[in-house]
């Protein structure tokens, strides 16, 4: 047997790991990670938007709460699918229902004089 039979075509020995193979493996790795750490800042930011969110039954009639909380509802099934491909952007989505949320209110109070 020849010296470079137990060699791939790069001359690597062929009971070394493939360097693309480990790679490949830590980036999925990260990815899953990086998938993990979002749900769980989406879970609990936007849990933390949905109390706000039914809490508002003091200021705005109910009929305006429900349509806020469908909104907040249909935003949190955004942001879990969207955790694993696009996890910043999930995380901002409790951000951007919270700023609805507030500017409804504030709309609300303004023009249809909701007030406590």
């Amino acid at each position: 047997m020849s010296p470079t039979a137990d060699r791939d075509r790069d001359g690597i020995p062929a009971d070394e790991p493939d360097l693309d193979e480990l790679a490949h493996e830590a980036g999925d790795a990260a990815r899953r990670l990086s998938a993990a750490i979002a749900g769980a800042t989406i879970v609990l930011l936007h849990g933390l938007v949905g109390w706000f969110t039914a809490a508002l039954g003091l200021v705005a009639p109910l009929w305006a709460v429900t349509v806020l909380l469908v909104v907040w509802a249909a935003a949190g099934v955004l942001a879990w699918r969207w955790r694993a491909r696009r996890p910043i952007v999930a995380m901002l989505v409790p951000l951007v229902t919270a700023g609805v949320v507030l500017g409804a209110v504030a709309l609300g109070s303004r023009l249809l004089g909701w007030s406590a």
